[in-house]
Formats: structure tokens, sequence, C-alpha cells
């Protein structure tokens, strides 16, 4: 099968003759005409009846052009996308669970609106993150530490060869919604003013090798909290399940520094805990923001233009 003799058959049925179409093809006649017996003959069909100067679609003939039409349509659609993305800019990268990163890729986003892109963004834990830049699944993940996990976390980073880039220091809050009645306090939240309120929470999930790098956002970090008061602890693995149950509830969790225009893009604010409360924690309050990513491995143009965008978004 030749595309273009299709295509030259396809082109005499639209004219109606074989003239007609030779004209429009600015090929000749003669050579149409034994174009058309060959694909006849290949698909040993009669396409046309001939009366006088006219040519007649047989039955045969209208279930060939619309098969050759579906072919032709999928062909040239497969074209185009061949021509749209081969100058297209390639990059993955994986990143916890965290709105800095979304927020940031949304930007890049706004910024690339007229070039072709093909990213895959990947979200789990720290620990998975981690193994998709050791395998190189991502160019470069994402990951919250807790200061205090930091040593035993670069420890394991340079088992795996893997560097990290400190991107921006946060600070441990409480995220709730606008309008919470914990936000109408005019003081710091305490531990006690939380027993009335649900929770939603990320399941820890320690990281194999022996190392547990998860970010302050599980029960395990706050011993001095009586778990068994909350009514209601909802785990969840993603982001939108987290965010709905704390904008449309009274649920609230644990979280850091306020990204820019947090309220106004996620409905949320992040409340300041009591020192006494923060000083009781199993873990260091405060964490940071990594990029990590290959030792020797220099980042993508596209990759290095997404962390500009985060670190635009980060506090």
């Amino acid at each position: 099968m030749k595309l273009q003799n299709l295509r030259y058959v396809q082109e005499i049925i639209r004219q109606g003759s074989v003239s007609a179409a030779a004209r429009k093809l600015y090929i000749s006649q003669s050579y149409l005409s034994k174009i058309l017996m060959e694909v006849e003959k290949e698909y040993q069909i009669t396409i046309f009846q001939r009366e006088k100067n006219n040519l007649i679609l047989t039955k045969n003939g209208e279930a060939f052009s619309r098969t050759v039409r579906e072919i032709l349509e999928t062909m040239e659609h497969y074209d185009r996308r061949l021509h749209d993305t081969e100058d297209a800019r390639y990059f993955s990268f994986s990143s916890c669970l965290s709105a800095y990163t979304m927020e940031a890729y949304l930007e890049f986003l706004r910024m690339n609106r007229e070039k072709a892109l093909r990213v895959h963004y990947q979200e789990g834990d720290n620990g998975s993150v981690i193994n998709d830049v050791y395998t190189r699944a991502s160019e470069f993940g994402i990951v919250i530490l807790n200061n205090e996990e930091l040593p035993a976390a670069n420890v394991l980073l340079k088992s795996m060869q893997l560097c990290y880039e400190t991107l921006a220091d946060l600070e441990f809050r409480l995220i709730a919604r606008i309008g919470h009645p914990l936000s109408r306090l005019m003081r710091p939240v305490e531990a006690g003013d939380l027993y009335d309120y649900d929770f939603v929470l990320y399941p820890q999930q320690p990281l194999a090798g022996g190392y547990a790098i998860q970010t302050a956002q599980y029960e395990y970090c706050f011993p001095q909290l009586d778990w068994n008061r909350i009514r209601h602890i909802t785990y969840v693995q993603g982001r939108a399940q987290y965010y709905d149950l704390i904008q449309r509830t009274d649920t609230i969790s644990f979280g850091f520094t306020p990204m820019k225009n947090q309220e106004i893009t996620r409905n949320i604010v992040s409340l300041h805990l009591a020192p006494s409360f923060l000083d009781t924690l199993k873990q260091d309050a405060d964490s940071t923001l990594y990029c990590i990513y290959a030792e020797g491995h220099a980042l993508s143009e596209p990759a290095s233009q997404y962390l500009e965008c985060l670190k635009e978004v980060c506090p």
C-alpha cells in the first residue's frame, strides 16, 4: 500500500473525474489512470462504474473511500503531532506532597504557554522521590527534610551519589481553612486548642535502608498530643483529598511556612504554633525544602527554569 497512491485516488473521488483530479494534482491524466487501475488491482475491487464521461462510485468504492479517508486523516494527525513535538522540551521530576511544587509548576506552564513541553511529574513520599532520582526515573527530586534528620539523609544521599541544594527554609505551622475558629484566636495555637478538631495527615512510610526520611506531618512527631482524644484522623496519599478536607471542613493539619498568595489560591491559612508546643516536638520543628540530583549531572534548561519558579513561590 502506497499512501501517495491512496491520496491520488481520493482526489479522483473528490473531483469526480480523472482529468479534473490530474489537473488539481499537476500530473498527467494517463499516469493518474494507471494509478487508479493499480489500486483497483491491488485491492481486487472496482472503485468506479464508468458511464460515458462520468465516474460513479460503486458500493465497494464507497466503503473503500471511507476507509482511505480514515487512514489519511490518521496519518495527517500523526504527522502534525510529530511536527508539533519535534522541538518539544522534555524533563521529569519527582516531589514530595507539597503545595510549593504544584504552584511553581503552574507558573512554569504559564511562562511556557507557547512552547511544546513533555513533562513527567510524579508525587510521593520522600523515600520514593529519592529512589526516583537514584534510578534516573526523574532528573531531579524535591523533598522536605526535617533539620534533625538531615545528617542521616546526607549519609544516605552520599551512598547513592546524590547531591542536594537548599531551596527554602521552612517554619512549622498549623494549616486550616480561611475563617477556621482557630484562625480567630488572638494568640499562637496551643496543643490544648487542637482536640476539638479532626486531622488529616500523611501516613508514615519509612524509607528502605533504615532511614525514615519524612516531613513532620505524622503522629509520631507529636508525642505530647493525646491522639486518642482526636475523633477523626484521615490519612491520605494525595494533595487533592488533603486540601478538600481542609478547605471544606474544620479539619486541620500540620504544615509549613505559607507559600506566596496561598490564601487566594488555596483558601487556607498557616497559623503560628505556640513556642511551648514546638519545644515539645519529638523532632526539630524547622525543616528545609531541598532539590536532589545525581552527582555530576547538569540539569536541563527547562528543569533549571522550573527550579527558578519554585524558588519564587517559596517563602
